[in-house]
């Protein structure tokens, strides 16, 4: 069979109609996270404590004790197919979680009582965002994952700017107490709206719709190509644990892979804003100001945005292994960039505006969702999620307490305040994932595959 090359529609570059309550739900709920998240550490500098230690250990801690509940409920929603309903019960969680938080900043806010607060409600709110990328790849169509994939990164990125445009204006109106309010109102309208999506995977939808007549023909347009080494993974009836699946050696180097890029990057993700506001105070140029800040989220989501536009349809057409490498080689460059013009506040500001997440996630995503079933595509995805939120945190409290202690004489030139330390890690742990993804990764697009298998299959037929 001739693997179809010809370029989409541009019906075909648009979303699936049937994805569009779980991609305005993603959009929605990002308003509510970037409205508040820019400034969180400032908030917490300012209000609870000025340790760069303590922000990272409030923000850590309940992440990464979250994998508990990411873990359960993945495996729940694999077993009862009740994806939607934890959707919605993460966003009432989310909801209550900002409003607690809302009234204990007002009362008094105190490392101990934060750190409750974000660690009890951690437990159930991350599952959102596994249950979203595992029923959107399930309710797609088969050779789409990787278009589907950038969709929710993009419409999250719309959301990201949106939220991040409007949370410097909330502040100045209503300082923390807004931004928490705002956030609480759209958590709930996100966790609504997600309850309009439909949960049929893509094949039992589409046989609702066809004659009988034209089941061959969807058979072949959703991909059931020879050799047999690329026939898409099937639903089996055994429920695969997650070691079933991690063991599996592809998507254990993934998992390594980005494991070691995210423990690199976690320390400069929690406390970005804090570290821009501590540069631009030195001497070395004018403090940035809130709006900078917000704006600074705000360009560097609408790049995002164009980047995600395409980056989906080329990941389905071309290998996702280049895409990867690509993304990955893009820490250790900016990060080296970002250390040794750190006395240069405007090139920081610039190098801040290439959005990493672009690339990295929907083809982590990709990758995983063709190496699982649809079965056990939600674990697969929490695979993914738990790596990120364990080693993006610990690399947080690692880096937070290193930027405490470190001296600023050692290298005055680039490291006048211990924070200066903090793209060392990216820089340096980003060239080992570099490598890893290099020598490593394998891919995973069954196009891709097929071509290379075809192309074996003639040279062994010439010999």
């Amino acid at each position: 069979m001739e693997l179809d090359d010809k370029p989409r529609t541009f019906k075909e570059l648009l979303p699936p109609l049937n994805l569009l309550p779980l991609l305005t739900s993603y959009t929605i709920d990002h308003i509510a996270i970037s409205s508040y998240w820019i400034f969180f550490g400032l908030f917490l500098e300012d209000y609870v404590s000025n340790s760069y230690f303590d922000i990272a250990m409030i923000l850590a801690i309940p992440a990464i004790i979250s994998v508990i509940g990411t873990t359960i409920f993945s495996f729940l929603s694999d077993i009862t197919g009740k994806r939607k309903l934890l959707i919605f019960i993460a966003k009432i969680a989310l909801m209550l979680q900002y409003v607690i938080l809302l009234v204990v900043f007002y009362i008094g806010p105190k490392v101990w009582n934060i750190l409750l607060i974000l660690a009890v409600f951690g437990i159930f709110t991350q599952i959102y965002y596994t249950q979203i990328s595992a029923l959107t790849t399930i309710i797609c169509p088969p050779d789409r994952k990787g278009q589907v994939s950038s969709y929710q990164i993009f419409f999250a990125s719309l959301g990201w700017m949106i939220g991040s445009s409007l949370s410097e204006v909330i502040k100045s109106w209503k300082g923390v107490y807004g931004n928490l309010a705002f956030a609480a109102g759209f958590a709930l309208i996100a966790g609504i709206i997600a309850m309009f999506s439909t949960t049929k995977p893509y094949s039992e939808d589409i046989s609702d719709k066809v004659d009988t007549k034209h089941v061959d023909e969807i058979e072949t347009w959703v991909l059931r190509p020879e050799p047999r080494v690329i026939e898409p993974i099937k639903t089996t009836e055994k429920h695969a644990t997650y070691f079933d699946i991690l063991k599996r050696r592809e998507i254990l180097v993934v998992i390594i892979t980005l494991a070691i890029l995210d423990l690199g990057f976690g320390p400069f993700n929690v406390i970005t804003s804090v570290y821009f506001r501590t540069v631009y105070e030195t001497p070395f140029g004018p403090a940035m100001t809130d709006k900078l800040i917000a704006n600074s989220n705000t360009i560097a989501t609408a790049i995002g945005m164009v980047i995600l536009l395409v980056s989906g349809t080329i990941l389905d057409r071309t290998g996702r292994k280049p895409i990867f490498i690509y993304s990955v080689l893009c820490y250790p460059i900016l990060y080296t960039l970002m250390f040794f013009l750190s006395n240069r506040p405007w090139a920081l500001f610039a190098i801040y505006l290439y959005p990493l997440y672009a690339l990295k996630v929907p083809t982590a995503n990709t990758i995983v969702a063709d190496m699982t079933a649809d079965n056990e595509r939600g674990r697969g995805m929490s695979l993914v999620q738990i790596e990120q939120v364990v080693f993006g945190n610990i690399g947080a409290m690692i880096g937070c307490y290193i930027a405490d202690i470190f001296p600023g004489d050692w290298i005055p030139r680039f490291v006048p305040e211990g924070i200066y330390i903090i793209p060392v890690f990216p820089m340096i742990l980003g060239t080992v994932a570099l490598i890893l993804a290099i020598s490593l990764v394998k891919e995973s697009n069954p196009k891709v595959l097929a071509k290379i298998a075809g192309i074996e299959k003639t040279l062994i037929g010439s010999d």
